[in-house]
């Protein structure tokens, strides 16, 4: 009782470190309540974004803000990401607009094998069948992960109708400032640095503001069905 005492003391990062410290020193498992974790990271993260300089309006760009300057980089998966990232895919759908998000509420040790899993699948290793390789990375600001991306590396049949060869999908405490256009922009960049030929953004038509964040970043449509549109960049 004296180790949760003085860790609680630290905030969110106390929470932090007791978890890992009894995940991996102990082998323990502490069941946080989901809503407590929540509660204390957006707590952090007001801090951290809302008050601060860096604070991102609904409308500005981002880059140069009034208050000064925003450390915005898209960083691929690693192996050896720790809890923030962990934390920030249970604040996401398991599943939005076809984009899914297999971390929702696993451990934290089946997200540690997941991303073994997944820097496999960048590639090409350890794929199911019907898969195609796929690099996941993640928008971080300041240093905190502010949304997750994906790029397949190619297409297939099922690819070809839903998903696409780029997803992304941003923290539900960090919308509405900007980040899904960076975090696309960045992704479209970077798959052209991967030596991607073929882009292909599939949007469903119940997401509308999906479709004019793409087109903000050069995307146009190419085709549609009754489900959903089909885009592509110059």
């Amino acid at each position: 009782m004296v180790y949760i005492v003085d860790f609680m003391g630290e905030g969110v990062f106390g929470w932090r470190v007791l978890r890992e410290w009894c995940e991996y020193k102990l082998k323990l498992r502490l069941q946080l309540c989901l809503t407590s974790v929540v509660a204390l990271s957006y707590r952090w993260l007001e801090k951290r974004f809302i008050s601060s300089r860096t604070f991102l309006s609904r409308d500005s760009s981002l880059g140069v803000q009034e208050g000064g300057y925003v450390d915005i980089v898209l960083r691929q998966l690693s192996p050896e990401d720790g809890i923030d990232i962990y934390e920030m895919l249970q604040r996401m759908p398991g599943e939005e607009h076809h984009f899914s998000n297999p971390v929702w509420q696993m451990s934290f040790g089946q997200y540690r094998e997941w991303l073994r899993e997944q820097d496999g699948w960048s590639r090409g290793e350890g794929l199911p069948e019907g898969y195609v390789p796929q690099t996941l990375f993640w928008l971080c600001v300041d240093g905190a992960p502010a949304g997750m991306g994906k790029i397949r590396h190619e297409l297939n049949g099922s690819s070809r109708l839903v998903g696409g060869n780029i997803g992304y999908a941003i923290d539900p405490l960090m919308r509405g400032r900007g980040f899904g256009k960076e975090i696309l922009r960045r992704l479209l960049t970077k798959a052209s640095e991967m030596g991607i030929d073929e882009i292909l953004l599939t949007i469903d038509k119940d997401n509308p503001s999906s479709k004019a964040v793409a087109e903000s970043n050069g995307c146009f449509v190419i085709g549609e069905n009754e489900e959903r549109w089909f885009l592509t960049v110059a």
